[in-house]
C-alpha cells in the first residue's frame, strides 16, 4: 500500500521530490485541521492553503518544472482568508457580455490571486467580505502565473465571517486615513458621468452620500468602484473595502477607486443599526 507521500509523487507522474510531496501534505494537514473545526462534515481531505501553493510552486519553479502539463491541469482545495475582493469588470465573449473579477487568497506578504468568471456574481450576491475564511474547492492552479483559476468544477462558500471591524459610526473619521471599511445606507446617489484623463481616455465617476443613521458623509467613486454604483439605489446598504478618507471642499469625504471594492446589499444593515 503507497504512503500519502507516494501518492501525491504518484498523482503527479513523479515529477515532485518526496520533500516536495511531503512539504505539500503538511500544509495540507495544517488547514484541513482548522477547517476541520468549522465544518468537519464537508471539508474536502484534500486541502492546502496560500502558503502551501506558494511553496509548491517555488519548489517546482526551482527544479525547472513550471510550465509542463501536468502541473499546469493540477487541482486543488484551497481553504484561506478572504485579503481583497476587487470590484468586477465585464468582458465580452462571441457577443456575449460577461464579467470576471480577482479575489485574493491568503495573508500579508503570503497571497494568491483566484479569479473568477461564472462564480464572480457570487462575490456580491452572497456578501462576501474582506476577512472572511472562504473554501475553495477544485480550483485550477496556474502554476506558470502562480494563480488560481475558476473551472467547470470550482465552487466557493464562506466557512466563517470576518472578525475585522468596518467603521459604522462616522464621527470616528479623520483626513487620510487609508484602505479603511466603510458601511452606511445609500441617502443619495448621482448618475454615473465620464470625464477625460491626461491619457486622452474617460473615466467613470459617481457620487453618493451614505449615512450611519445619524451622520452622513460624502462619497467620490472612481473606475471600477463607480461602475459598481450601477446597481446602487437610495435607502440600499452599501458597504466600501479598503477605500480613503480624504477633504473637499473642506468636509470629509469617502474615496473608492479601482483598488477598493463596493458592494450592496441587505446583510450589511443589521451591522449599522446595531450602532444605535
Amino acid at each position: 500500500m503507497m504512503s500519502g507521500i507516494e501518492e501525491v509523487i504518484d498523482g503527479l507522474s513523479g515529477m515532485i521530490t518526496r520533500e516536495q510531496a511531503k512539504a505539500l501534505l503538511d500544509n495540507r494537514a495544517t488547514a484541513k485541521a482548522s477547517a476541520a473545526d468549522q465544518n468537519p462534515d464537508k471539508i474536502p481531505e484534500d486541502i492546502t492553503n496560500a502558503v502551501g501553493l506558494l511553496e509548491f510552486v517555488e519548489m517546482n519553479r526551482r527544479r525547472g518544472m513550471v510550465g509542463r502539463s501536468i502541473t499546469d491541469a493540477f487541482t486543488v482545495n484551497v481553504r484561506d482568508s478572504v485579503y481583497r475582493i476587487f470590484n468586477p469588470s465585464s468582458y465580452s465573449s462571441q457577443g456575449v457580455q460577461s464579467e470576471r473579477r480577482t479575489v485574493v487568497l491568503g495573508t500579508e506578504g503570503f497571497t494568491i490571486k483566484l479569479s473568477l468568471r461564472r462564480l464572480s456574481a457570487l462575490m456580491d450576491s452572497g456578501a462576501f467580505e474582506r476577512g472572511d475564511t472562504m473554501l475553495v474547492s477544485n480550483a485550477l492552479l496556474d502554476m506558470q502565473n502562480c494563480e488560481l483559476k475558476e473551472g467547470k468544477g470550482t465552487s466557493v462558500r464562506r466557512l466563517a465571517p470576518t472578525r475585522l471591524e468596518s467603521v459604522i459610526d462616522y464621527s470616528v473619521l479623520t483626513e487620510g486615513m487609508k484602505n479603511i471599511d466603510i458601511i452606511g445606507k445609500i441617502v443619495e446617489v448621482s448618475p454615473i458621468r465620464h470625464v477625460s484623463a491626461l491619457s486622452g481616455t474617460t473615466i467613470p465617476v459617481t457620487d453618493c452620500v451614505m449615512s450611519d443613521q445619524s451622520n452622513t458623509i460624502g462619497v467620490s467613486l472612481w473606475e471600477s468602484a463607480a461602475l459598481a454604483s450601477a446597481s446602487m439605489h437610495v435607502n440600499d446598504f452599501m458597504k466600501i473595502e479598503f477605500c480613503n478618507i480624504r477633504t473637499r471642499n473642506e468636509k470629509l469625504e469617502v474615496y473608492a477607486g479601482n483598488l477598493s471594492r463596493v458592494v450592496v446589499g441587505k446583510a450589511f444593515a443589521s451591522r449599522l443599526r446595531a450602532l444605535g
